[in-house]
């Protein structure tokens, strides 16, 4: 989608939010949108209405790579607590998780409306009442592990670990379902986690899923995989 296409989209959509002063400028492997994002949103019966100075990175070839989603005012503090980093990019999801909703829509009105207002509001409820309205998984590896363990069923973070390690050290290839399972188990790969390694693979390939976890676990992925 081109920063022309962009503009007009955002421009004539209004779900519960408006960008002000809004720029969209086009750049060699995406565009960059920049602006006040103004949202008005509800749950659970509580109103918040808001605004954030926000830059979208919308690359050309999303949904296989991801936006990148700054808050450039600095009202969310830049600690992992907050899901944000020391430059003000937003941790939304884990990049599973996001690419899993993607596939119902792949608009950015679809990703700010299911992402970024949800993520913002989280934070404004919080800074008003000292608490995040929803449970949210830790920041960094620790929810990584944890979406992962409950994607796959395990029973402990270990053994999620393990069998990450063993999917990011080998090619699709190798995964074959009369081999023994990355998880350690003991049991072939097709009578145990196949079903949910194919049902992960419905949305990205083996080799984004390799890349997506060289981003989440960063310069730890050598010592922790």
């Amino acid at each position: 989608m081109r920063a022309d296409e962009i503009r007009v989209t955002l421009c004539n959509w209004i779900s519960g939010w408006r960008f002000e002063n809004l720029t969209v400028m086009n750049k060699p492997n995406g565009c960059v949108v920049n602006g006040i994002l103004h949202f008005d949103m509800e749950y659970n019966a509580i109103p918040i209405q808001d605004a954030y100075s926000m830059e979208i990175f919308w690359p050309n070839d999303y949904p296989k790579s991801l936006p990148i989603v700054t808050e450039l005012s600095e009202k969310i503090p830049r600690h992992d607590d907050y899901h944000c980093s020391e430059n003000g990019i937003l941790c939304l999801a884990i990049p599973t998780e996001m690419r899993i909703l993607i596939q119902k829509d792949t608009n950015i009105t679809f990703f700010i409306n299911h992402f970024i207002v949800p993520f913002l509001y989280a934070n404004s409820y919080r800074m008003k009442y000292g608490k995040y309205p929803w449970s949210t998984l830790p920041h960094r590896w620790d929810g990584v592990l944890e979406y992962f363990m409950d994607f796959f069923n395990f029973k402990d973070k270990q053994q999620t670990l393990k069998f990450l390690n063993n999917l990011y050290k080998n090619n699709r290839k190798n995964l074959k379902k009369h081999k023994y399972c990355p998880c350690g188990s003991g049991r072939k790969f097709y009578e145990c986690h196949k079903k949910e390694y194919e049902k992960l693979r419905n949305y990205c390939t083996h080799k984004i899923f390799k890349q997506d976890l060289e981003n989440m676990f960063g310069a730890m992925l050598k010592n922790f995989l």
